[in-house]
């Protein structure tokens, strides 16, 4: 077995090793990668991606890009967790262990190499399988990671869509239902989109950040996976003119909330456009036969050692809103550099002691 670095001559290779693993998703093909190394320049992003290949097979692969934040080196996706590795579905249990084995020892060995004081990684919840085939706990543990896992929503699709609907939260219904006689909403695919409607997208983005938050190359990476049919977009019209829209992933049977966003200056901001448009999306789900939809993590109050804001917790709410079941999701994070797990540790025991001390 050899460790090869992700290089152009075997991307192709990756993808579709991609495409069959039970453990991959998304964000481990190269698409995701190049994506997340143009999202945040601010970073210094450099690929430490790599695969473990067998008589030139891939076998396994393990994302990873080096970034500094914040003066820390690190191996995340844009300060976020990077995705767990992914291994070939034809390994036992035994050569998975040892090739998991093997590929730890490589992230250390880079780590080391790097200067890297941390490192990230989850995984993800739309892969095939749990991490480690039959077993159904965080294996990151088994390495050194601090379990540092929450949780997320996720909805069968394999279902007949009224049954869906009668799933949903009541006032959900309701705000729906409100909404439709109030915009007009239309799903934007592979077979429909266009660069001006995705340009209306993109502006509105920028006007409800307060700006450009993320360089054009992102963007225009967003539309070629809708060309692609690895994403769709949602948009809602009022009186003629784009006032929301909402973007999914979408991959190997899984849907991922990856984006929203309306005009603030609309005076239809606060009327159920949100509720509408992940009711258009799951739609489209169903009538493309996709089998799981990922609305997002959740967090239901301020726990240790992640203390969710108000903004965290009624975003939560807003995803549950869309009915399915709230399911563990397993991440974790491993320190090179005591002071750092220190400092940042001790920040987080402070911040909850002080939000127990007032009351909760």
């Amino acid at each position: 077995m050899n460790v090869r670095d992700l290089s152009a001559e075997w991307r192709s290779e990756w993808d579709e090793f991609c495409r069959e693993s039970p453990d991959a998703w998304f964000r481990h093909t190269t698409d995701w990668l190049d994506y997340t190394l143009n999202y945040k320049p601010e970073f210094d992003p450099a690929s430490e991606s790599f695969m473990v290949t067998h008589s030139k097979e891939i076998i396994a692969v393990c994302p990873l890009i080096l970034e500094t934040v914040d003066g820390v080196r690190q191996f995340t996706y844009a300060g976020g967790y990077g995705p767990t590795p992914a291994f070939s579905a034809d390994l036992s249990e035994g050569e998975r262990d040892t090739i998991e084995g093997m590929i730890f020892d490589e992230v250390d060995e880079r780590a080391a190499e790097h200067g890297v004081q941390r490192v990230k990684m989850q995984h993800p919840s739309l892969a095939e399988e749990t991490p480690t085939g039959t077993e159904s706990y965080n294996y990151l543990v088994r390495h050194g990671f601090v379990d540092t896992s929450i949780h997320t929503q996720l909805v069968d699709l394999d279902r007949d869509i009224d049954d869906i609907r009668a799933d949903l939260r009541r006032d959900y219904r309701r705000s729906i239902d409100d909404a439709a006689d109030t915009f007009e909403a239309t799903v934007f695919d592979s077979e429909n989109v266009t660069e001006s409607i995705h340009d209306q997208y993109k502006q509105c983005h920028i006007k409800d950040a307060g700006g450009q938050t993320r360089p054009d190359e992102t963007f225009e990476m967003m539309y070629d996976w809708i060309t692609a049919d690895e994403a769709f977009l949602v948009g809602a019209k009022y009186e003629g003119e784009y006032v929301g829209f909402s973007y999914f992933l979408a991959y190997d049977g899984g849907v991922y909330y990856a984006s929203s966003a309306r005009d603030p200056d609309s005076d239809t901001y606060d009327l159920g456009i949100g509720h509408l448009l992940q009711w258009e999306a799951m739609k489209w789900m169903v009538e493309r036969g996709l089998d799981t939809y990922e609305p997002g993590w959740q967090f239901f109050d301020r726990t240790f050692p992640h203390l969710a804001s108000d903004k965290e917790v009624n975003i939560s709410q807003f995803k549950r809103g869309v009915g399915g079941t709230t399911r563990p999701l397993s991440r974790g994070e491993k320190y090179y550099d005591g002071d750092l797990f220190r400092e940042e540790y001790t920040e987080k025991v402070e911040r909850y002691a002080e939000y127990l001390e007032t009351g909760g």
